[in-house]
């Protein structure tokens, strides 16, 4: 997109594509909020639907947040958020110490309870894999753009990358 390299000779395409961006990582919070309720009380293993569905939506309202302020900079021409790649660094350690932490949670909780059906386990799999795919998609590469073994670094990877934290 334009956005990056300053370049708005499709402006209007671009604001019609980050406005789809972060609307469509807020419909998915809402979809996966919908799901962790729908099995709650289906669920003896609801500890651990929780923690992966919590570690996922955090990641997913990282993205709609960074998509927003890319957004907004570009309505109105000024960088409203000026600390954004702080944030966002701090925000790829909290995902990877949620990442590290969920399992555990899983773990434990079929340890304990030891009432965990297949299904059960291969829904908690296929949404913290997902949680780990947009990790990856968010702070690192852009797995869409994928090819060959290599990819592009992600738009969130080239803010923190021109601010230069540590």
């Amino acid at each position: 997109m334009g956005i990056y390299k300053g370049d708005y000779k499709n402006e209007k395409r671009d604001k019609k594509r980050l406005v789809y961006l972060f609307t469509g990582e807020i419909s998915a919070i809402i979809v996966f909020t919908l799901i962790l309720f729908y099995y709650f009380e289906n669920l003896s293993n609801r500890y651990s639907l929780t923690s992966v569905v919590l570690t996922l939506n955090v990641i997913l309202l990282q993205g709609s947040y960074f998509w927003f302020v890319k957004w907004r900079r570009f309505e109105t021409r000024k960088n409203s958020f000026p600390k954004l790649h702080y944030h966002l660094k701090l925000l790829k350690k909290i995902d990877l110490l949620l990442l590290l932490v969920a399992p555990m949670i899983v773990l434990i909780e079929i340890l304990l309870l030891s009432e965990s059906s297949l299904m059960k386990l291969l829904t908690l799999l296929c949404i913290y894999i997902f949680a780990i795919i947009e990790y990856i998609n968010y702070y690192f590469i852009q797995l869409t753009n994928y090819s060959n073994g290599s990819g592009k670094p992600s738009a969130i990877a080239k803010e923190i990358k021109l601010h230069k934290i540590e």
